[in-house]
C-alpha cells in the first residue's frame, strides 16, 4: 500500500494525473479510507477530470454508505458538471443522512454549490422537487423556501430580478 501511494504521489508530481488517480482510487477501494477517496477526487479535480472525480466520489459513496461526506462531493461535483437531474436523488439521500439540527445548514448552502455554468431553469426545477418535503416541515421550511427563493431570483434575467425584489 505504501508503495502504491507513493508511486501515485510521484506521477501527479510528473504530470501524469490519470495513472496516479488510477493508484490512489484503487488503494482508497481497498482500504475504503475516506482520506484516499478524498485525495483521489482532489487529484482529479487538479485535473479537471470531472468524470473522474465523480467516479470517486461515487466509490467512496458506495464504499462507505452510511456516511454523508461522499454524498456531499458527489453533489458538489454534479453541479458543477451542470448535472441537476442526476443531483436530485443524491440530494434527497444527503437529506435523509443529515442529522435534522444540520439540515437548514446544508440546505442554505446549495446555492453556493452551483457551479457557474448550470443551467439555472434545471438546477431549480431539480433542487424544487428534492426539497419539496423540506418544505414541508417546521424545522427546515425557512431554509428550503428561501433557497427556492435565491435561486429563483437567479433564475430570472436581472430586470425581472430587480423588479422582484422591488416589489417585495
Amino acid at each position: 500500500l505504501f508503495y502504491q501511494l507513493l508511486v501515485s504521489e510521484m506521477q501527479q508530481r510528473s504530470d501524469q494525473p490519470g495513472p496516479a488517480y488510477a493508484l490512489m482510487l484503487d488503494a482508497a477501494r481497498k482500504t475504503r479510507d475516506p482520506v484516499l477517496f478524498r485525495r483521489a477526487i482532489e487529484m482529479a479535480l487538479q485535473a479537471r477530470a470531472g468524470e473522474s472525480a465523480l467516479s470517486a466520489a461515487r466509490a467512496w459513496s458506495t464504499a462507505l454508505p452510511q456516511e454523508s461526506e461522499p454524498l456531499r462531493y458527489t453533489l458538489q461535483i454534479l453541479l458543477a458538471l451542470n448535472r441537476p437531474a442526476d443531483a436530485d436523488p443524491v440530494l434527497r439521500r444527503l437529506l435523509q443522512q443529515t442529522p435534522i439540527q444540520q439540515r437548514p445548514e446544508l440546505i442554505s448552502a446549495l446555492p453556493g454549490m452551483i457551479g457557474r455554468k448550470a443551467s439555472p431553469a434545471a438546477t431549480l426545477q431539480a433542487i424544487e422537487k428534492a426539497l419539496q418535503s423540506a418544505t414541508q416541515q417546521p424545522y427546515t421550511a425557512p431554509a428550503a423556501k428561501t433557497t427556492i427563493g435565491r435561486l429563483q431570483l437567479a433564475n430570472q434575467q436581472p430586470a425581472q430580478a430587480l423588479a422582484s425584489a422591488q416589489q417585495a
